[in-house]
């Protein structure tokens, strides 16, 4: 119930930051996942929580709302942003965060899948990624004791346009001005570390934090910066 209460808390403070505009929790369960295939032998709650931490105490202190186009794997990019490359690791313990295009997930292969188009690059902020993380962790960890995926990105009705939009963040859609994309094309994922389904998305980098200080609930991260899942 603790742990329930104060990811609940996490999310109302991460959907005010988020928008001003109503933000409303979907009904849970939509990319959850009770599978091996994202289980494993075992998939352990806490470590599963210490994967959405980290990926705070990595990215959002150091990022929060700074937009970025993530690219896929060989992908060029389209607009002129930072650039963060993917897939992208956050792993503690049995448990791993990943951060990866959902183009490269053959139809059928995630539940509940959506029919996309999905491109190899889209535009998010890491808030946006935590907020779909926090949500994958309450409706699929918490409540179901399971692996599931949330996907963020800009939903316009054309492909360069500015416009208004829905952006998706997992089980939330929040009122967001971005660009670009049909559908969110960034998947965030959490699976059991030795899952089938973290072996089929390609190695890719693991981020670590440079510096402690100031940075609250720090992990103890000894992670290379790329992690290769076929050694």
């Amino acid at each position: 119930m603790l742990v329930f209460c104060c990811i609940l808390n996490q999310l109302v403070a991460a959907a005010a930051i988020q928008t001003s505009n109503a933000t409303q929790l979907k009904a849970p369960a939509d990319g959850c996942s009770d599978s091996p295939d994202w289980l494993g032998l075992k998939l352990v709650k806490d470590d599963c929580v210490g994967t959405v931490n980290k990926l705070y105490n990595i990215e959002v202190l150091e990022h929060g709302r700074k937009r970025y186009e993530f690219l896929g794997i060989g992908a060029e990019a389209e607009f002129k942003l930072p650039k963060m490359k993917t897939p992208r690791r956050y792993t503690v313990g049995a448990c791993t965060l990943v951060l990866a295009m959902m183009d490269i997930f053959k139809p059928g292969e995630l539940p509940n899948q959506p029919k996309g188009p999905f491109y190899e690059t889209d535009i998010a902020t890491y808030s946006d990624l935590h907020f779909a993380a926090l949500n994958v962790e309450l409706h699929c960890v918490v409540l179901r004791h399971g692996g599931g995926y949330g996907a963020v990105g800009r939903f316009p009705r054309d492909r360069f346009g500015d416009r208004e939009l829905f952006l998706s963040t997992g089980f939330v859609e929040i009122k967001a001005d971005t660009r670009s994309g049909e559908y969110g094309s960034i998947g965030v994922m959490i699976m059991s570390t030795e899952s089938y389904e973290n072996r089929l998305i390609p190695p890719g980098i693991s981020p670590a934090l440079t510096s402690t200080f100031g940075l609250p609930n720090v992990l103890n991260i000894n992670e290379s910066t790329v992690i290769r899942l076929d050694s």
